[in-house]
């Protein structure tokens, strides 16, 4: 076998092995977000774990639906509006803002103050939460 085709080879080779995920498999998980007993139907869930600094997002939809993955563990949860493009006046270039809304309350926007968490495991896939103004 000349040079050229053992490099290959080997190449084709190491290349295979190459293709395995890295790190803890997903589990995707659903859920729900309510304010006061209404669905939240627009802005997003995201999961943190403050341990590995893994985490994902997910949108909300019709019935306070979402779904997302992430590795098991246990996630701070945050709920955030939509970003919306603002224009900040002709001499700047527009910038993002959250939406305006009244169902989700400024304290669910932060790991630090929203108190919502929730463990990911294989048999904990489901996870509702309720915001409220108090």
């Amino acid at each position: 076998m000349n040079r050229f085709a053992l490099v290959l080879c080997l190449s084709c080779v190491l290349l295979a092995g190459c293709g395995q995920p890295a790190g803890p498999v997903p589990i995707t998980i659903s859920g729900s977000v309510q304010f006061e007993g209404a669905p939240v139907e627009e802005g997003q869930v995201s999961f943190q774990n403050e341990t590995t600094g893994q985490g994902g997002q997910g949108d909300l939809t019709v019935g306070g639906k979402f779904q997302l993955e992430v590795p098991a563990g246990t996630y701070q949860v945050v709920v955030t509006p939509l970003l919306v493009t603002v224009d900040s006046g002709p001499n700047s270039p527009p910038s993002e803002e959250y939406k305006k809304v009244d169902n989700i309350p400024t304290r669910y926007r932060s790991g630090a103050t929203s108190g919502l968490t929730a463990t990911v495991a294989e048999d904990k896939t489901t996870h509702d939460f309720t915001l409220s103004k108090k």
